[in-house]
């Protein structure tokens, strides 16, 4: 069977280096091993910039989506494919098989990443992120973030999928219209009754 390795690669880059500070590299490999009193064997490793690899999912086809602090990386059985693209939190979507990238707290938008294609989508959020985030997940239409506000305290917010990007794109734009409309035709209603009764009152 083949495996998916991943980890952190400490070494001193240069004899001037100080060795309180040493170079942190990410590896990814693909590793083959039988279960058996053979080696595994490293197939083939992909290294890139970075030191902390905060999340991981596989991913509906068998392959595997990593994220760093640095860069976001799409595997499949034969290949290992980088995108310079620095996050805090990943959250895999499997049904559309796509990935959310969430940056720090203050970010203005999250980053939307389609797996079979490697294409990515900026998406504005309503507010700056308020959270420096942990941790999240999706259920339904509903994009849940953990995390910690600036004063330390635990909470949670949720980001209707179905919204996503600005008020001009897709239902998005629909539901404020709706909105709108509302809006102004109760707004015409009630000063059409104000007009009648103070014409009746006239009378």
């Amino acid at each position: 069977s083949t495996f998916l390795a991943v980890g952190t690669y400490t070494v001193q880059s240069s004899p001037t280096q100080s060795p309180a500070t040493p170079t942190t590299q990410i590896v990814l490999a693909h590793v083959y091993w039988d279960g058996g009193s053979t080696a595994p064997q490293v197939l083939r490793q992909a290294m890139g910039n970075g030191s902390e690899i905060h999340s991981l999912a596989r991913t509906y086809d068998g392959g595997a989506v990593v994220a760093t602090n640095q860069e976001f990386y799409i595997v499949s059985i034969d290949s290992v494919q980088m995108q310079a693209f620095a996050s805090t939190v990943m959250v895999y979507e499997c049904e559309h098989n796509r990935a959310w990238l969430f940056g720090a707290r203050g970010s203005e938008s999250i980053l939307r990443i389609d797996i079979s294609t490697g294409e990515s989508t900026s998406k504005n959020l309503p507010y700056p992120l308020p959270l420096q985030s942990t941790a999240g997940m999706i259920e339904g239409d509903v994009l849940y973030i953990h995390g910690f506000d600036s004063n330390g305290k635990a909470d949670r917010i949720s980001l209707d999928l179905t919204l996503e990007g600005s008020l001009s794109s897709g239902r998005g734009f629909l539901n404020f219209a709706f909105i709108v409309v509302g809006v102004i035709m109760i707004a015409t209603q009630a000063y059409l009754m104000v007009e009648k009764a103070m014409h009746l009152k006239k009378a």
